[in-house]
């Protein structure tokens, strides 16, 4: 090998040739990585140039972009209040209610009163007219209620039944009607007693009871008594009251010897009861009104017989005298 066209390289003390031709071919490749490696950073450097411009433009648009917020509405802060004001403000209420509605029922039944003091409707009352006055009767109207002892009264009763409720009482009651006669429901206890008629003695009750049954109906006959008992009234009214209670006595036999005979007189009847009507005072309060009723229809109940002697205005003066008596427990109450 032409040592001209070598390269002496000493090495470890030894010369060694290296070829020139190798050399430049080694160098040729050299430069061709350097080259390759200027170009590949060159490529770099404009890709990240690239990407600097893009970054930097996706900025720029998304500034120009509207920006959106939402919009939350403030929460809204409840009020509570303690459960002590609570409870003042409920007991408050209830006592302003409470009130109103004392308020107008006091309302309703002190306007009632003066509508009946001015010439309000009233129910009709025969018995109150010789010398009252409605305005001045009653505890209220004077001042000199005391307290009196009014007796028991004891009787015997013709009873056709018992019932539960007071439109069984009737119905049954409409069953003595069809045949002339006339039957008085009588309330107490929760029951409803259905009586056809009333005697001063128990020998006078079954002679009612022997008529009736004559027509068709079953009864009995019982004591029934209707209790004594004090009560705070004008002197006078309570002084006519027990004249009333003697004269509904004084009465009884006779109108239980009419029935049993069929004829009489009952005129002497009627005139004790109206005698009793006429003496009522001017203190008779309201709470007389049913009694003098009843005692009025007696009245008309015994005048009507000595016109026409029928069986039923016999049977009216029963009715009445039972009910006189039934007015006579509900006073005392």
């Amino acid at each position: 090998m032409d040592k001209h066209n070598k390269i002496s390289v000493r090495i470890n003390g030894e010369d060694t040739y290296l070829d020139r031709d190798k050399d430049v071919k080694e160098k040729n490749v050299t430069d061709e990585l350097v080259v390759a490696k200027e170009e590949q950073a060159s490529a770099i450097e404009e890709w990240m140039e690239e990407q600097e411009k893009k970054k930097q433009t996706d900025e720029d648009v998304k500034e120009k972009l509207p920006v959106y917020e939402r919009n939350y509405s403030p929460k809204k802060r409840s009020f509570s209040l303690p459960s002590e004001m609570k409870q003042l403000l409920i007991a408050a209420a209830s006592a302003i209610l409470v009130g109103t509605l004392i308020g107008f029922i006091m309302i309703r039944i002190f306007g009632g009163i003066e509508g009946s003091a001015n010439g309000g409707a009233q129910p009709a009352m025969p018995a109150l007219q010789p010398g009252t006055s409605q305005g001045q009767g009653g505890v209220a109207g004077n001042g000199n209620a005391q307290a009196l002892s009014f007796p028991g009264v004891s009787a015997f009763v013709v009873q056709a039944g018992i019932f539960s409720t007071e439109e069984k009482a009737k119905t049954w009651a409409s069953n003595l009607s069809e045949k002339g006669l006339e039957g008085y429901v009588w309330p107490r206890d929760g029951q409803f007693y259905l009586f056809a008629g009333v005697a001063s003695s128990k020998e006078n009750g079954e002679k009612i009871a022997t008529y009736l049954k004559d027509q068709g109906f079953e009864t009995f006959v019982k004591e029934w008594h209707v209790g004594s008992g004090d009560k705070k009234v004008a002197q006078a009214e309570g002084t006519w009251i027990q004249s009333g209670v003697e004269a509904w006595k004084n009465v009884l036999p006779a109108t239980t010897s009419l029935i049993e005979t069929g004829s009489g007189s009952a005129s002497e009847l009627a005139a004790k009861v109206d005698a009793w009507e006429q003496a009522i005072p001017n203190e008779a309060s309201e709470r007389t009104a049913p009694i003098q009723e009843n005692f009025n229809q007696f009245s008309q109940a015994a005048q009507a017989f000595e016109q026409n002697k029928s069986t039923k205005s016999l049977w009216d003066m029963q009715t009445s005298m039972l009910s006189v008596w039934h007015a006579y427990e509900q006073y005392l109450k």
